[in-house]
């Protein structure tokens, strides 16, 4: 609820570290949650608040295992970079899931599609199930057609 929102915002602008849990599937959906909590009149403000006091957001999936004796934990991983935080104050949370894409190495992100095909190339999953968990199947289907080609030493 807004209400405790406000508290969390008021405690993380106050320098305390500040943890939460939503029931959303993927970082870019938690962001959309918590701005869904305040009236339209407030929610420019509440941007510019999160953008600069949000560190991070994780989402996770637990994955059945190939030998169907355990899970693997798929994360999406968001990182509030730069990029992202304007994205937050302006509103732009439709660029957030591409976002993480691109900053998947300088920033340390991953999809939740970039952790299952980990998964799945590591053999921990099968395609199937991947699939099952994926946010867009198209490009997880896409990755995981994509083969890692030999590693070329660089030109001297």
């Amino acid at each position: 609820d807004s209400e405790t929102m406000q508290i969390c915002l008021q405690a993380a602008e106050t320098g305390h570290l500040v943890f939460s849990t939503l029931h959303t599937p993927s970082a870019a959906e938690s962001m959309e949650r918590m701005l869904s909590m305040f009236q339209p009149h407030e929610k420019a403000l509440v941007q510019q608040r999160l953008s600069k006091t949000l560190r991070a957001i994780m989402s996770q999936k637990l994955v059945p295992t190939v030998d169907g004796k355990g899970r693997v934990c798929a994360l999406e991983i968001l990182n509030v970079s730069p990029t992202v935080a304007q994205y937050i104050e302006e509103g732009r949370t439709g660029q957030i899931y591409q976002a993480i894409k691109e900053g998947a190495s300088q920033w340390k992100m991953q999809t939740m599609n970039m952790a299952l095909d980990k998964f799945v190339r590591e053999g921990k999953i099968t395609e199937e199930m991947a699939l099952d968990y994926a946010g867009i199947r198209s490009e997880l289907r896409q990755m995981m057609r994509k083969t890692d080609g030999p590693i070329t030493p660089a030109a001297s």
